[in-house]
C-alpha cells in the first residue's frame, strides 16, 4: 500500500513569513523618517560650516609686518655718557636731596586782611609744612580760608560764607582788602627774573561791586594787573581754590 506523503500545518510558516514582511516594511518606514529628519540637520551644518569659515576668512588680516627695532650703538651710548655726566649726576643727587623735603614754590607763606569780614586788621604766617589754625569762635579760622580763596581769584558762593565779595566787606565800610605772599624759589619757579623768591598778590574789592587785583615782586615793584596772570601763576604751581580737594568748606563736606 502506497504511504501517503506526510502533510504539515504551515500556518507558522505563514505566520512568519508575514511577520517578516511586516518587519521589514517598518524598518523601511523608520529609515524613510530618518532620511526626512535628517537634511535639515544637514543643511544647518553646512551653513554653519561656512558661516565659521566667512568668520575665518574675515579675520585673516594677512601677513604682519614686522618693525626692525633700533638698537642704540654701545659707542654712541658711552659717549653720551661721558660728555653729560656731570649734568646727570647733579640731577640725581639734587632729586635725592628735595625727596621728602620742604617745597621751593607753590606755599602761602603768610595772610594779610583789611577790614576783611568782622576783622579790622589781621594777618598770619605760616610755617614750610603743614599748619593749624585753632581759636573760638569769631577768631578768624572761617576768615582764613575766605581770604584765600578770594585773594587766588575763587568764587566768593564756593567759601560758604558769602554770595558775593560785598558780603566780605567789614560792617561800616567801604572796601576790603586781601594779600597774599606765595613761595616763588626753585627751578619750577614762576618768572623768577621778574617776581624773585616771593610773589605778593593783592585783591581790593568796594561796595560798589568794582575789583582789582596787583601783583606784585617780593620787592613791591608791581609786574602785573590782570587776572590772566593770577590764573596764569595758579595752573603753573598746581593751585585750584575752588577744588574741594584743596579747600574743603563744611557745607561742601556736609
Amino acid at each position: 500500500m502506497a504511504k501517503r506523503r506526510a502533510t504539515h500545518n504551515d500556518s507558522d510558516g505563514e505566520d512568519f513569513a508575514e511577520g517578516s514582511q511586516a518587519s521589514k516594511r517598518a524598518r523601511q518606514s523608520e529609515s524613510d523618517n530618518e532620511v526626512h529628519a535628517h537634511p535639515r540637520s544637514t543643511q544647518r551644518d553646512v551653513k554653519g560650516k561656512g558661516k565659521a569659515k566667512a568668520q575665518d576668512d574675515e579675520l585673516d588680516i594677512g601677513p604682519v609686518e614686522q618693525v626692525e627695532e633700533i638698537v642704540p650703538d654701545a659707542d654712541e651710548e658711552k659717549r653720551f655718557e661721558e660728555e653729560h655726566e656731570d649734568q646727570i649726576r647733579a640731577k640725581v643727587l639734587g632729586k635725592k636731596q628735595t625727596q621728602g623735603g620742604i617745597a621751593e614754590m607753590g606755599i602761602i607763606e603768610s595772610l594779610e586782611m583789611h577790614q576783611f569780614m568782622c576783622h579790622k586788621y589781621l594777618t598770619f604766617k605760616f610755617g614750610p609744612q603743614i599748619n593749624f589754625i585753632i581759636g573760638h569762635n569769631g577768631s578768624g579760622k572761617s576768615a582764613v580760608l575766605s581770604a584765600l580763596t578770594v585773594a587766588l581769584g575763587g568764587k566768593a558762593n564756593t567759601t560758604g560764607r558769602g554770595s558775593g565779595l560785598k558780603s566780605f566787606i567789614k560792617e561800616g565800610e567801604s572796601a576790603a582788602e586781601v594779600t597774599v605772599v606765595i613761595k616763588n624759589k626753585g627751578e619750577e619757579a614762576y618768572r623768577h627774573k621778574d617776581y624773585g623768591d616771593s610773589i605778593v598778590i593783592t585783591r581790593r574789592f568796594t561796595r560798589e561791586g568794582s575789583s582789582s587785583y596787583k601783583i606784585k615782586s617780593r620787592d613791591g615793584k608791581l609786574v602785573s594787573s590782570k587776572r590772566e596772570e593770577l590764573s596764569a601763576i595758579c595752573d603753573h604751581m598746581n593751585i585750584q581754590v575752588d577744588n574741594p580737594m584743596n579747600i574743603l568748606t563744611q557745607d561742601s563736606a556736609r
